[in-house]
């Protein structure tokens, strides 16, 4: 089965994702934010590499956290506006999505390297490494916000447990 969707406009190509977009943000507010996350070896992660170091060079964005996944693309998402004004989002999480225990461990010796009072995690990276470096910070006395998207049947149980549990 195919179904066609016409879209309304022309195509925008630009960097993002829930997380960066944050992150991005808040540093445009002159929050101090360390980004960690994975990206590819294609020229969407170039793409987004050179976006970050552009915002970095004015905001309080730091971006030593992003490292490329050898061998991986990066994640994109798709935003389709149809003809009734109806959006439906497209994803494909990519490097993001093959974010193990050495990127978990790196993102936790950020925390205590840099002394992070505040982290903000979502649900674009696997979660058992989530509640990882989630436990990992609230230990220190880090305040963890969870954004609990995108949400589905898979992981709803373990948010459920993040919340219960504090971690």
């Amino acid at each position: 089965t195919q179904n066609l969707v016409r879209a309304r406009g022309s195509p925008q190509y630009t960097p993002g994702g829930k997380g960066l977009n944050q992150a991005v943000a808040l540093a445009r507010l002159n929050v101090t934010t360390h980004i960690v996350g994975l990206v590819g070896t294609d020229k969407i992660a170039d793409l987004v590499i050179n976006y970050l170091e552009q915002v970095a060079q004015d905001t309080a964005l730091i971006t030593d956290g992003v490292h490329r996944k050898k061998d991986a693309t990066t994640g994109v998402g798709m935003v389709i506006i149809d003809e009734r004004d109806t959006k439906m989002t497209v994803s494909c999480a990519g490097a993001n999505e093959l974010i193990d225990e050495t990127a978990a461990e790196r993102a936790i010796s950020l925390l205590h390297e840099r002394n992070v009072g505040v982290l903000l995690v979502a649900l674009e990276v696997p979660v058992p490494m989530t509640r990882k470096v989630a436990a990992a910070a609230r230990a220190t006395g880090c305040l963890v916000a969870l954004k609990p998207s995108p949400l589905n049947a898979a992981n709803a149980a373990a948010v459920r447990e993040m919340l219960q549990d504090g971690s």
